[in-house]
């Protein structure tokens, strides 16, 4: 016996990797191996609407992981990490300034060596006030979003008990 299943809603021309929902659930941002972060409009979630696509002039791998910050200075931002250890805090865009928008900052992930590190998790402190990732390398480096340094002074977790490998 097969259930019926109701199709869904199709989001057209997108196969996503990874996704992530803003607090308030008016915006759902995708993106994957073609670089790109799509923001979708739910306003009316039975219709998403396609905002504006952006994030390819930055990362140059594929993006593994997308969070929105909730609270703080950085408010309804969204954070991208790809597999270079490339990291953007975005403000929204608007689909004018698609083509050639920036992140409005950039921490930066690098490994002891100084070498790139894929980004495989990424967290927001409730406040918004930090920004954490785990790597590749089993490295945890968290960020003081509230800093006016730019980038953020990146702070290394040294984890010598129990963490060994990719940090999820």
């Amino acid at each position: 016996m097969t259930a019926n299943r109701d199709p869904g809603v199709e989001l057209p021309g997108l196969r996503p990797q990874v996704l992530a929902l803003s607090p308030d659930g008016r915006w759902l941002a995708t993106a994957g191996r073609d670089k790109r972060i799509v923001l979708w409009d739910l306003a009316d979630p039975t219709q998403p609407k396609m905002q504006v696509a952006f994030g390819n002039h930055f990362h140059q791998t594929e993006i593994y992981r997308l969070a929105f910050i909730e609270r703080g200075p950085w408010a309804g931002a969204l954070v991208s990490g790809d597999w270079n250890g490339m990291i953007g805090i975005w403000r929204a865009p608007d689909a004018r300034s698609e083509q050639n928008v920036k992140p409005d900052r950039r921490p930066v992930a690098k490994n002891a060596a100084g070498g790139e590190i894929a980004i495989f998790s990424l967290a927001v402190s409730p406040s918004g006030r930090w920004l954490a990732a785990g790597d590749n390398d089993g490295g945890i480096r968290a960020w003081d979003l509230d800093s006016a340094a730019e980038p953020p002074k990146e702070l290394l977790f040294q984890c010598q008990l129990g963490h060994r490998g990719r940090v999820f």
